[in-house]
């Protein structure tokens, strides 16, 4: 099974064969690969299939066979996480206890923040994982779900968070956020009277990432394929009601952000990710200059 770069010929071959839906290229990878990992996270990759998706960006659909209409914030959504999850670790017991940390990773980072119910930077935590694959649909995996909805004074984010300590390339998560605040959009009246939102925001995608990966919020400055991407993606967003693109930084360090995470034991046993008592979540919001 290969796992070596691909040529720029190589990957070109594989884009003129994919599907030209938005979900189709942000998950792009090949099955079979020793290990599989998504065409639109490479720096490799990125640099030369963004400027293949400006060329053919009116010929992209946006594929809404198989998305929900309705029960967007799911009951089983407490703010929990799966005891599995806890147990593969030596030192379980510890963590259990809220005695030692709990390993970090984007998805347990963002549980801690909807389970702190607010953000002095991303507003009000509304819902986590909130689903677009209606039950039952075929290709069960073809919609994925909003990593983070939230609700600030303008806008309701649908938030896409990005390892607040890797550097992957930010392609994926501007194309998936796209999807995401288009899909919202689509089914606005559902959402407001699902969340309870006030009707007069638009869904605004918005990425999260951590501060080592700050470089990548550069590319979007000066003249560059992804910043015309963006804007190419600005303008569809402003036609179905939504906002444009925000950004946002995780601003503490590594060593803050290995030791943030604890597990808390509820009442009704669910085990709860949450932020160690004294940690507080540097997050501010990231702004395009020319």
């Amino acid at each position: 099974m290969r796992n070596k770069p691909l040529t720029k010929e190589e990957l070109e071959a594989e884009w003129d064969k994919l599907p030209k839906d938005w979900c189709s290229i942000y998950k792009w990878h090949l099955e079979g690969e020793a290990k599989p990992q998504d065409r639109t996270s490479k720096h490799r990759y990125a640099k030369w299939i963004a400027p293949w998706i400006v060329d053919s960006f009116d010929k992209i659909q946006l594929e809404t066979k198989g998305v929900r209409e309705e029960d967007f914030n799911t009951e089983d959504h407490r703010g929990q996480i799966d005891e599995e999850q806890i147990n593969e670790y030596e030192n379980k017991e510890d963590i259990k206890a809220g005695k030692a940390a709990f390993p970090f990773n984007e998805e347990r980072f963002s549980r801690a923040l909807y389970n702190s119910g607010n953000n002095r930077v991303l507003g009000k935590m509304l819902g986590y994982e909130v689903p677009f694959q209606a039950s039952g649909a075929a290709n069960a995996d073809k919609h994925a779900d909003i990593d983070l909805l939230c609700q600030t004074s303008d806008a309701i984010l649908c938030v896409e968070t990005k390892n607040a300590r890797d550097n992957h390339a930010i392609l994926k998560a501007i194309l998936q956020a796209y999807v995401d605040a288009s899909f919202a959009a689509m089914r606005h009246d559902q959402f407001v009277n699902d969340f309870g939102l006030l009707s007069g925001l638009p869904f605004t995608p918005a990425i999260l990432i951590g501060k080592r990966a700050e470089s990548q919020f550069k590319e979007l400055t000066g003249k560059t394929q992804l910043r015309d991407l963006v804007s190419k993606l600005n303008e569809r967003l402003e036609g179905l009601g939504a906002g444009k693109f925000r950004y946002f930084l995780v601003r503490n360090t590594d060593s803050e952000l290995e030791d943030c995470l604890r597990i808390q034991l509820r009442v009704n046993r669910d085990h709860r990710v949450v932020f160690k008592t004294g940690f507080t979540p540097c997050i501010e919001e990231w702004r395009i200059t020319r």
